[in-house]
């Protein structure tokens, strides 16, 4: 890791920007992560050199202690995705399954499977403002 000059981005910081200061920003961060994403796949779902993610990531939340993945195809990672929710859901609601939480459930992983035929791309997983540095021009 190296050290990059600059300010942390917080809701502070980007409050006090002007409208083209913002445009300007995010503009910058689009490309990127267009410029990630251009990257050829390693062919699986998960982090580079075929890592699997941190199980505290909140789309595969498990026990938090054991990495979840990679995932060579997007049917597994889909599932994979679900039994997480799945999880969480049971955790939350215990022995009072939430029967709205269920058929959410069962209405969206149809939808997100039919999204199959997309290569992995190099991505972002977490862009928000606090992992943004800025520096004036």
């Amino acid at each position: 890791m190296e050290f990059i000059e600059g300010t942390t981005l917080d809701h502070k910081l980007w409050a006090s920007l002007g409208e083209d200061e913002r445009t300007q920003i995010w503009s910058k961060l689009a490309g990127q992560i267009q410029h990630l994403r251009s990257i050829p796949s390693e062919g699986y779902y998960g982090r580079v050199h075929k890592q699997g993610w941190r199980s505290w990531l909140c789309l595969l939340r498990t026990d938090g202690r054991t990495l979840v993945g990679p995932y060579d195809t997007y049917d597994d990672f889909v599932s994979a995705m679900f039994a997480a929710a799945e999880t969480s859901a049971a955790r939350m609601y215990s022995e009072d399954w939430d029967p709205e939480t269920e058929s959410h459930l069962m209405r969206s992983k149809p939808i997100v499977s039919a999204w199959a035929g997309h290569q992995p791309t190099l991505t972002h997983l977490d862009p928000g403002l606090y992992n943004t540095i800025v520096r004036k021009a």
